[in-house]
């Protein structure tokens, strides 16, 4: 097969000449590898596929190796389980660099995911530490109120996108009321941190109905059925 080297067109190789702008043909030599996948793609595929193995059996080593050590040394500890921390360090980074930074998700559910990832750290870290409640009081609430607000204003910095981000926006604004609901059930002592945070929970549902566009809250209709 010929190619023109100035129309770009590829034409019969009976043709010495393009029969567009009557230029000398030339033959195409990379044509056919063209139509084919890289070679190293699939080489790519397998090295990334034998990295996510490694990474998933060291992970699962040090979990193990560490709960080993930690029984082996529990009166020394003071009957302190500590590698619960180890695991929760892992788990929150197969989350971080798995499901945020390597992942083609949408950044509300990264943010999401982010919120309930870290939540549950430092749960688990304040109840192995003696369980003082203060990521209950104190470190969730702070938390949930930065992400609500993080989330409302990637909300308003892009209107055109309004569609895409209501969803996660309204997961977000209900998860702020949950530090009110365990103040409620007597989970937690100290209310103003969670009443803060379901505050920012209210404006934030209020800012979403003012500001919202006409086309935004037809679809909200629709999307609740009412």
């Amino acid at each position: 097969m010929n190619r023109c080297g100035n129309c770009h067109v590829f034409v019969s190789e009976n043709l010495a000449s393009c029969p567009l702008c009557h230029q000398k043909m030339r033959k195409e030599q990379d044509r056919e590898e063209r139509w084919y996948p890289d070679y190293e793609t699939p080489r790519l595929k397998k090295m990334q596929r034998l990295s996510y193995r490694i990474c998933l059996f060291l992970s699962i080593a040090l979990c193990l190796i560490s709960g080993f050590v930690n029984l082996l040394t529990y009166e020394q500890a003071r009957h302190k389980l500590w590698f619960l921390y180890v695991v929760a360090a892992v788990l929150y980074l197969w989350l971080l660099i798995g499901n945020t930074i390597l992942s083609a998700s949408r950044k509300g559910a990264k943010l999401i995911l982010q919120t309930v990832g870290i939540s549950l750290l430092l749960y688990i870290i304040d109840a192995n530490s003696g369980y003082h409640r203060w990521s209950l009081n104190w470190a969730i609430p702070f938390l949930l109120t930065a992400s609500i607000l993080s989330m409302m204003t990637a909300f308003f910095s892009r209107k055109k996108m309004w569609n895409e981000y209501i969803g996660y926006a309204i997961a977000m604004t209900a998860m702020g009321f949950l530090p009110v609901l365990l103040f409620v059930c007597k989970v937690t002592k100290i209310l103003w941190p969670s009443a803060v945070c379901a505050l920012s929970a209210v404006l934030s549902l209020i800012a979403m109905f003012v500001f919202s566009s006409k086309q935004l809250k037809k679809d909200l209709k629709h999307r609740f059925h009412y």
